[in-house]
């Protein structure tokens, strides 16, 4: 893992360059470097419609990253697994203010990819959002490598998040990470280290949450699903409520 890296994984190459802009520590002995992609890895991205930043401030990406990891310290278990997958984080340019930005490959296993919001309303709760977000997608991943949750990939369903119809096993994911951020915030909105306006954001967001999951209630009696993707889609359902 000391040798891993965005570029170098694409690359398959633990030698290959790796831009490193600073290390975070996140404790137990595991560090997450924010890096700069060289031309060649970016251009996969760039296809996607991301766009990198010409120039990143690395104190002020430290300072939003560090925040936004403190909050999502305040539910130890979640901080935990998001430490086990970032390794790598690559700076976005969002479209304007009050808009994110994220994304992660599951051909890279411990990178993700997040816009970085500066004095904005509600940042740090929104990058923490995005980090788990795509943590998450990272984790659920993995799993799926080793227990299969969909069996039949050309289903495509009702996405509420994309609003259009996509492919079973990216509204499975939907799900997942949205269940498991919908906890993390309940779980917040519990903390006395929120302020009001941040305890209102929280709630809104699970309001919204609730609202979006609600549109997949079905998702379960759909074919193409494995018996264990089943039953994961019952249980998350079962903890929003619907």
């Amino acid at each position: 893992m000391s040798n891993y890296g965005t570029h170098r994984w694409l690359q398959n190459d633990p030698t290959a360059e790796r831009l490193e802009l600073a290390t975070l520590d996140l404790g137990n002995s595991l560090k997450c470097r924010i890096e700069e992609l060289p031309v060649p890895s970016r251009v996969r991205y760039e296809t996607f419609s991301l766009v990198f930043p010409k120039s990143v401030s690395t104190e002020a990406t430290l300072s939003a990253v560090r925040s936004a990891l403190s909050l999502i310290a305040l539910v130890p278990s979640l901080h935990e697994t998001v430490a086990a997958y970032l390794r790598t984080l690559h700076v976005l340019q969002a479209p304007g203010t009050d808009f994110d930005v994220s994304h992660s490959d599951p051909a890279v296993p411990f990178s993700i990819f997040v816009s970085i919001p500066s004095g904005e309303r509600e940042s740090k709760l929104r990058l923490a959002e995005s980090i788990i977000h795509e943590c998450m997608h990272l984790q659920l991943t993995m799993i799926e490598a080793e227990l299969p949750l969909v069996c039949d990939r050309n289903v495509l369903v009702f996405s509420p998040w994309q609003q259009t119809a996509r492919p079973l096993g990216g509204v499975l994911h939907g799900l997942y990470v949205f269940s498991v951020i919908d906890a993390y915030f309940q779980s917040l909105g519990q903390s006395c280290s929120l302020t009001q306006e941040e305890r209102a954001f929280v709630t809104k967001r699970r309001e919204q949450i609730s609202q979006e999951v609600a549109q997949v209630a079905n998702l379960a009696t759909t074919k193409g699903l494995t018996n264990e993707g089943r039953v994961l889609v019952r249980y998350f359902l079962r903890c929003l409520g619907i």
